[in-house]
């Protein structure tokens, strides 16, 4: 049975999750990439909390969350796209790729209004975001434990050592 295209990324969405995995998302792209939005979260801009003064550092946030996501977005569809080749849904991979980023843009645009929804839609473009960047790195051998010991030992065999040991001795 061929799986669609929503079927293939959610399979290429459950490969990845390793420890490695899981700590380089949390930290280096969600916590570091993040900075700016975190700081924004707990930046103070005065000394009340009128709701003038929350309605924008929510807006603050919004539009910080939102301009995050689209320089998450747009480097993971590349990424998605130009491995075509091992795609399956290959027509469909490109369809969704596009539409995922005009429906980005739209969201930009929407949460960096000041209303109180663009919060939430600033959340939905970020985790959208998110899906498409765990997309194009569910094959990436730095980020899996297992897979990147096997680099590392045909690299030595390949270039140090005809036995595939870590060390000389």
């Amino acid at each position: 049975m061929e799986l669609n295209i929503f079927q293939e990324y959610w399979e290429q969405f459950k490969k990845p999750w390793c420890i490695a995995f899981s700590l380089y998302l949390v930290f280096v792209i969600v916590i570091l990439g993040g900075l700016g939005v975190i700081f924004s979260i707990f930046s103070p801009l005065e000394i009340n909390d009128t709701v003038e003064c929350l309605n924008m550092r929510l807006h603050m946030i919004s539009s910080n969350l939102s301009t995050y996501s689209i320089a998450l977005l747009i480097p993971a569809v590349i990424s998605v796209l130009l491995s075509f080749y091992k795609l399956k849904n290959k027509v469909s991979s490109i369809l969704l790729s596009v539409i995922s980023i005009l429906l980005s843009g739209a969201l930009v645009f929407f949460s960096t209004n000041k209303e109180r929804y663009s919060i939430y839609v600033a959340i939905f473009s970020f985790l959208l975001a998110l899906f498409f960047w765990v997309i194009a790195n569910h094959d990436n051998d730095y980020l899996n434990d297992a897979a990147f010991e096997k680099v590392i030992k045909n690299d030595m065999k390949q270039n140090h050592n005809k036995d595939g040991k870590w060390d000389n001795a």
